[in-house]
């Protein structure tokens, strides 16, 4: 009987550290600062954002981070794009398997509670007059 008992607890040992060891568990992403790209194109404060996402990375059990990347820093004349702040930041996190989570933000920044920067959309859009959102769900396009 005591064998037996033992047999049946080794069975709950290995089935419970199989369900423990194969739970699908959910990534988590770290938001980014607002600020990561300043107002000239400069990555801010790169050198202690670079120690802060490895030590991040090796000490958590984050999957990646989440940054807004905003259009009023992209293009800030018609047509005229500038990836380079991103990029270098996309590159430096697939160096070291950190997953980024892009959000294209088509709108300004600074008009929320807690906002600590002033991002607003570019000044060839603020000049527009009658600039009206379409989409083709609406049917306007």
């Amino acid at each position: 009987k005591r064998g037996k008992i033992q047999i049946g607890i080794l069975w709950i040992m290995i089935i419970i550290c199989y369900i423990t060891t194969n739970i699908q568990t959910t990534p988590v992403y770290v938001m980014m600062p607002l600020d990561v790209v300043d107002e000239n194109g400069n990555l801010h404060n790169w050198n202690t954002m670079q120690g802060w996402l490895k030590k991040l990375r090796s000490e958590t059990a984050i999957k990646g981070i989440m940054i807004d990347v905003w259009w009023g820093l992209v293009e800030k004349q018609p047509r005229i794009y500038n990836w380079k702040p991103y990029r270098d930041l996309f590159n430096f996190c697939r160096d070291n398997n950190i997953a980024v989570s892009a959000v294209l933000s088509f709108h300004q920044c600074g008009s929320n509670v807690g906002d600590n920067v002033y991002i607003p959309l570019p000044e060839f859009v603020r000049k527009k007059r009658n600039i009206l959102h379409r989409s083709i769900r609406m049917g306007k396009l």
